[in-house]
């Protein structure tokens, strides 16, 4: 979500190129719309078209925050709180951020069925925001020690990474 930069008036567009980009590259395409119809064309596709051919690449890069893998689809959205934190001294342009996210959300649960998982990272607790009302099916895995290695600090990856910092009392 940070690399749609910091204007919530072109969100919309924003992601919605996203998508259309993203449907290009793997031989498809998807109608010109907003975040919403985009999402959901862009799932649709991949779920109908798709459902049996893998477009997981060796190294996903931030372009392939969608895959399909079989019959799996799996949503990566990175840094889902920017649109909101890169405005957040703007009330108006924070409003209409979580107004934006809020819809783009909603759809991402209404394609819920077609779905697998959807993975988000942010700094912000989303419990907090109210962009995801309609999904009440989210679970916050960052503090859980099974997944701390791939979201959050182990306890031996502090001492490898930060033991000089820890040894000078910073």
């Amino acid at each position: 979500m940070n690399s749609f930069g910091d204007d919530p008036s072109s969100l919309n567009r924003s992601i919605s190129i996203f998508h259309r980009r993203f449907a290009k590259v793997r031989g498809f395409a998807i109608e010109e719309g907003n975040s919403v119809d985009s999402l959901a064309a862009t799932v649709e596709a991949l779920y109908r078209n798709f459902a049996d051919i893998p477009i997981v690449t060796q190294t996903i890069q931030i372009e392939d925050g969608l895959f399909s893998d079989r019959t799996i689809i799996i949503v990566l959205i990175e840094e889902y709180d920017a649109p909101i934190i890169n405005n957040i001294t703007n009330h108006d342009k924070l409003d209409k951020a979580k107004q934006t996210l809020h819809g783009f959300y909603n759809a991402l649960k209404s394609c819920g069925n077609m779905i697998d998982r959807v993975f988000i990272t942010g700094i912000t607790k989303f419990a907090q925001l109210s962009v995801f009302p309609a999904m009440n099916n989210l679970r916050d895995i960052t503090f859980q020690p099974r997944y701390a290695a791939i979201c959050g600090y182990t306890h031996n990856g502090i001492l490898k990474f930060y033991s000089q910092h820890l040894d000078a009392g910073l």
